[in-house]
């Protein structure tokens, strides 16, 4: 058994890293939820270039989220 696996200091092993994980995948969604619900109620559109760069980061975002 490795050291990373288990150790007094880490005695869930993977499972805490896992766990981590988890709870970085379900806030990056909801915050992702709550971007594009934000957008949807807006009054006014904003700047064009700006929605591109905010896209194109969303995508990355997502592309990463669907990663881990």
């Amino acid at each position: 058994m490795s050291h990373s696996q288990f150790s007094p200091s880490n005695p869930g092993g993977n499972n805490h890293q896992e766990s981590h994980f988890n709870r970085t995948r379900a806030c990056l969604r909801q915050a992702l939820s709550w971007y594009a619900n934000s957008r949807r109620h807006q009054n006014h559109p904003p700047e064009v270039e700006l929605q591109a760069a905010v896209r194109n980061d969303l995508e990355v975002l997502k592309s990463s989220l669907d990663k881990l």
